[in-house]
């Protein structure tokens, strides 16, 4: 049998809470805490999380995925100048 709980993320810094913040209360960023699914299988003793994305918060993700692909391409490019 398995039990699914509410529980909310923050989107910058990970740090999960219990009920749904305005503002991290870890890293201070204000709206980036989304609600998420937390399922408990009972037999087994294992748990899943699923985040629920949407709307807004969908596209400022996919943007910072996007920001964060240039950064490596940024720093693979300064080590390789680096090693010359």
């Amino acid at each position: 049998m398995s039990k699914t709980n509410k529980t909310y993320t923050c989107q910058k810094c990970g740090v999960t809470y219990l009920r749904w913040m305005g503002k991290c209360e870890s890293c201070g960023e204000w709206n980036s805490v989304v609600e998420g699914v937390k399922q408990i299988n009972e037999n087994i003793g294992q748990v899943s999380e699923a985040a629920s994305v949407t709307g807004k918060d969908a596209s400022n993700t996919q943007d910072a995925a996007k920001n964060l692909g240039s950064i490596a391409t940024g720093l693979k490019a300064h080590v390789a100048k680096l090693n010359v």
